[in-house]
């Protein structure tokens, strides 16, 4: 792929398909290797009804050349989450995911960077997330040297899936 200026804008409709596409390449069960389409219908249609505030989220596609390369979202902070709350309006980072082909190229910093401005801009003062074993030697190493990230604790999961490191970031409201 060429490097071209990467774009962050919020999802359209008609990013959709191409925001599918990413999800294939990562939504695998780490037990058994599976391809997760439960998941990929149930992220699918989360971000489909944002487009509608049919919910809470909020989503964000990094493009270059008119082509979705990354997506990111923001939620309301997950229950299991909650623990590791500091700040008074705090928001949890989801569904992060980039076209391997477009790995190491800075879509996920610009991404995150964008999902920082979105915090500030809503008057968020924290940002938190938590990452999944299966994603252990890609998003774990990213997440750790994101400026002004720190790993806040372990959510300890009950589905047989492993420990999920949780990070946070404070934000400086605009």
């Amino acid at each position: 792929m060429q490097n071209s200026k990467i774009k962050i804008e919020p999802i359209d409709k008609n990013d959709l398909k191409q925001i599918e596409e990413i999800l294939r390449q990562w939504l695998f069960d780490s037990q058994t290797g599976e391809f997760r389409e439960d998941e990929l219908v149930e992220d699918m249609e989360l971000m489909k009804n944002s487009l509608s505030s049919d919910n809470e989220r909020k989503y964000y596609v990094a493009t270059t050349n008119d082509k979705v390369i990354g997506v990111v979202g923001m939620q309301p902070v997950y229950h299991k989450l909650e623990k590791f709350v500091q700040g008074k309006d705090s928001v949890e980072v989801i569904n992060l995911y980039v076209d391997k082909n477009s790995q190491g190229l800075g879509v996920g910093k610009a991404l995150m960077t964008e999902i920082e401005e979105a915090s500030k801009s809503f008057g968020h003062d924290e940002i938190l997330l938590w990452s999944g074993p299966r994603f252990k030697d890609t998003a774990w190493g990213f997440y750790d040297h994101l400026e002004g990230w720190s790993r806040a604790g372990i959510v300890k999961t009950v589905e047989g899936y492993g420990d999920f490191p949780a990070w946070r970031k404070k934000v400086i409201k605009k």
